[in-house]
């Protein structure tokens, strides 16, 4: 059992970040209803008050509304949020990350926060949040506790409103070879769990609710997550490109690296992974960093229809510089997918309405937000967050 050093002070946001207006971008103002592109169209309509996304080419998932709250993980504890789990419109955990970091959990959707510290908010730092079958949450990172005893993975058991400790460094390291630097992603199904390694090529699962390990070698994963029939995770390396992961439920340890096709060897790692309601899995990512005169336009947006198989080239709409695509999440076949520009490192949100084959960029309200770095998405709402003060939450 593990107790948290301290509860941090609630933070409501009721104050000029809290705009929902804003002019919309080929879209036309959306003061009422918000104005639409054509359907046939690329672009997305801004959503003042209740503003309208435009054709992306696949259909229209309806309005999307646009609120800025604030980003409790940078303006409390000044770090990243690189985690976001909802397990309901309402009910949202963050996970922040880089030195002292903590969790955020929200009980009105994103307008006030309560926060909790492992270690006096010293060292410490959440990278994935993720609920289980039982209705507790899963609380991945690292915790500098003592030595090699350091806690990776929380479990929250919601019916105690507790906190217990289930995978440790030295839990890892009595399996042979060397400990996890962090835990970086976990996946559950029902009583099995994976999780991985952020500095290395490890992951380990346990499929008894965390009671034991077993350890693995695998590649490097960026991001993962649990499909319809095991895990799948996106990675790879700058020089080589990006790499797909893959390995189904009966048989977690055979989880593999495969090259995704990089045709004029210019893409970097991918960071971003999805999939939609009918199977399609979504990757995303950035090609090679631009440089003056020589600049690549665009990220790069591939959909697989056969579980990683074979590839192809999503449409996007609009020549863009991004610097990363950093993550990927869907409900349906109604995608989103958010990250950062480059140079200026503002944050960006692409929409996808036709299972991952076509992309436009959402014009966002009030102009240039932070960088995002996490996207959660719920039935009808998306919870998007990173480096700054700003938590984006799209109603769809």
């Amino acid at each position: 059992m593990i107790t948290p050093a301290c509860i941090l002070t609630n933070s409501e946001d009721d104050g000029d970040n809290n705009a929902t207006g804003g002019d919309a971008a080929a879209g036309g103002n959306g003061p009422t209803s918000g104005g639409g592109a054509s359907s046939g169209g690329g672009d997305v309509g801004g959503s003042g008050a209740s503003g309208g996304v435009g054709g992306s080419g696949g259909g229209s998932p309806g309005a999307i509304t646009q609120q800025v709250l604030t980003n409790p993980c940078s303006t409390q504890l000044g770090v990243t949020a690189y985690g976001i789990y909802a397990a309901s419109d309402t009910d949202v955990w963050l996970a922040c990350g880089s030195g002292a970091g903590g969790i955020f959990r929200s009980t009105d959707g994103g307008q006030s926060w309560s926060g909790t510290t492992f270690d006096g908010g010293n060292s410490e730092r959440f990278w994935d949040i993720e609920g289980d079958g039982d209705g507790n949450v899963l609380l991945c990172g690292n915790v500098n506790l003592s030595g090699s005893n350091d806690p990776l993975l929380i479990r929250y058991v919601t019916g105690s409103d507790s906190y217990e400790t289930i995978l440790t460094t030295a839990d890892l390291l009595a399996l042979g070879g060397t400990g996890f630097a962090n835990c970086h992603n976990v996946a559950v199904f029902g009583q099995t769990i994976v999780v991985d390694d952020t500095a290395g090529t490890q992951f380990a699962v346990s499929e008894d609710n965390g009671a034991s390990w077993s350890k693995y070698d695998a590649g490097q994963i960026w991001d993962m997550r649990a499909s319809s029939d095991g895990i799948i995770g996106i990675g790879g390396t700058t020089a080589s490109g990006p790499d797909f992961f893959g390995a189904p439920t009966s048989s977690l340890s055979d989880v593999n690296g495969t090259d995704v096709p990089d045709p004029n060897d210019n893409m970097q790692e991918g960071r971003g992974i999805g999939e939609t309601a009918s199977g399609t899995i979504a990757i995303a990512g950035a090609f090679d960093t631009p440089s003056v005169g020589d600049p690549y336009l665009g990220g790069w947006f591939l959909y697989s229809s056969d579980r990683g198989a074979t590839w192809e080239a999503a449409s996007v709409d609009g020549p863009e510089i991004i610097s990363f695509i950093e993550g990927i999440d869907c409900t349906g076949d109604t995608c989103f997918a958010a990250g950062r520009t480059y140079p200026s490192d503002d944050g960006l949100v692409y929409v996808s309405t036709d299972g991952a084959k076509s992309w436009s960029r959402l014009a966002l309200d009030g102009g240039t937000l932070s960088p995002f770095y996490s996207v959660e998405v719920t039935a009808n709402r998306a919870f998007i967050a990173g480096d700054g003060g700003d938590l984006l939450v799209l109603s769809f």
